[in-house]
């Protein structure tokens, strides 16, 4: 099963690429009028794939296999195909979704009364203030059907995103679930099986001139303290981070395009899924 979901997740990858080189080419695609052209676009290829699953403390996996089976029920039902058309305006596509089957099942119940989820309230679109001052977004409502379906009360907990690994150890939140790449924290956490597809991608203005990951050459950059596209960069990718100005790391997205916005820094390095939310907004 794994097996898969690594090809189904590949081929989602190549099928999401093709259609944001496509869409960033001339903007809207209805016009090419000025007033039409995007603000941002994003630089091909990714730099990474991955996949989003939700974390719990090591060792809690009554827990995460109960979460998991609930997500699928969701997925198999059509709650799921409705919660990403709800979020589609921000980017959300039910192709990247890639839970299809759970592979771990058991018959233990976890032992919560309620579920108690740790998430970044400046990641649209899984979890942000929306105009109503509330919060919302895709995984907080997912997260909210889960807890539904399991008779489980559910608190939302805005948390500093780098005072995660505490707040779950000490019991303030009893999972991490906001976009949550979980390659490269296998041994760190008790995840849920991957539920979505996602990628790390660089996202600059679209008259900047930067045409490719090679002209970063001695740009500015900024990335989320703490965050999968940090960890790529410091990893795989450290070549190409070494041949930047300076890697800035900021304590939200918001912050950094904010700061790509006035000119600040050059680009943004951040999920695929923050792009799809940053490109659709503009």
């Amino acid at each position: 099963m794994k097996k898969k979901l690594l090809v189904i997740a590949m081929v989602c990858a190549l099928c999401v690429s093709a259609v944001f080189a496509a869409g960033c080419s001339n903007g809207s695609g209805s016009s090419s009028d000025s007033s039409d052209a995007p603000k941002y676009v994003m630089l091909e290829p990714a730099l990474s794939s991955e996949h989003y699953a939700v974390g719990f403390k090591q060792g809690e996996t009554d827990l995460a296999n109960q979460v998991t089976q609930t997500l699928y029920d969701m997925y198999q039902d059509g709650t799921v195909a409705q919660l990403c058309e709800k979020y589609s305006e921000y980017g959300v596509n039910i192709e990247n979704w890639v839970l299809n089957e759970p592979v771990s099942t058991s018959s233990s119940q976890a032992d919560i009364d309620t579920l108690i989820v740790g998430f970044d309230a400046g990641y649209p679109p899984y979890g942000f203030v929306g105009t109503d001052g509330e919060y919302t977004g895709l995984d907080l409502d997912l997260a909210a059907e889960v807890a539904k379906r399991n008779n489980w009360d559910l608190q939302l907990e805005a948390i500093d995103w780098d005072a995660k690994d505490v707040l779950l150890n000490q019991g303030t939140i009893n999972c991490i679930w906001n976009g949550f790449t979980m390659e490269g924290r296998e041994n760190d956490y008790t995840f849920t099986e991957p539920y979505m597809l996602n990628e790390q991608v660089v996202v600059v203005k679209a008259d900047s001139g930067i045409q490719g990951i090679e002209d970063l050459e001695g740009k500015i950059v900024a990335t989320q303290v703490d965050s999968a596209a940090l960890d790529v960069l410091e990893g795989d990718m450290k070549d190409v981070a070494a041949t930047f100005k300076e890697l800035q790391q900021l304590s939200d997205y918001n912050n950094a395009f904010m700061q790509l916005d006035a000119g600040a820094v050059d680009a943004v390095v951040c999920d695929l899924s923050i792009a799809q939310y940053q490109l659709a907004a503009n």
